[in-house]
């Protein structure tokens, strides 16, 4: 069940963008913006410390997240984009082993196919917000999933995420997931992530 739990946990929380103006030129000069990166994260799973460190490219875009458990390389991610900037593939290694995760955009959904665990399809509403999320690990038996629904303000910020846990059709309660998010009148890391909200859940 531990690699499920982590399938969907957080993995890291890009550029912050913060915005100030030129007061010596009586504030009428457009917007100065200063891009602060993260550049560790540390967090607990199941009883393990597991620090992460990223590295950026020169657009600002992630470009590699390496997980430490309890000070041993656990696993190095390394994202790729197309034209746009879009995330387009992300190369995992681990323990000398190599995994993809695939990500494909239809008009209305993200579709993420993970050769190491499974595969995730994100429905998307009109204003392009993920609005729910459906994971099936790659294993047969148990049949494992994951559903979660996501909820938003008029602005699109984030509001809440819910996610339930089944095996073999059935729910368990004990990994069911419900996150509320607010917002005060400063830049927010959740609202301002550069990457796609979605691969962090």
């Amino acid at each position: 069940m531990k690699k499920y739990l982590l399938f969907l946990a957080a993995l890291a929380v890009p550029t912050l963008v913060f915005t100030s103006c030129d007061n010596d030129n009586g504030g009428d000069d457009e917007p100065v913006y200063e891009t602060v990166y993260l550049v560790e994260k540390v967090e607990g799973v199941e009883g393990n410390a597991f620090t992460y460190t990223f590295t950026y490219n020169t657009n600002h875009t992630l470009a590699t997240a390496t997980s430490y458990n309890d000070g041993a390389e656990y696993r190095k991610e390394t994202f790729n984009y197309d034209n746009e900037g879009k995330l387009i593939k992300v190369v995992s290694s681990k323990d000398g082993n190599q995994f993809d995760k695939t990500i494909e955009y239809g008009n209305n959904t993200i579709t993420v196919i993970d050769t190491e665990s499974g595969n995730i399809v994100f429905t998307l509403n009109s204003n392009g917000d993920i609005i729910s999320g459906y994971a099936i690990a790659n294993a047969a038996d148990p049949k494992v999933e994951v559903k979660t629904t996501y909820g938003y303000d008029n602005a699109s910020k984030l509001t809440s995420y819910t996610s339930n846990y089944y095996i073999d059709d059935v729910i368990q309660p004990a990994f069911a997931i419900s996150t509320t998010y607010k917002y005060d009148n400063k830049n927010s890391i959740v609202y301002k992530n550069m990457l796609p909200l979605w691969y962090f859940r």
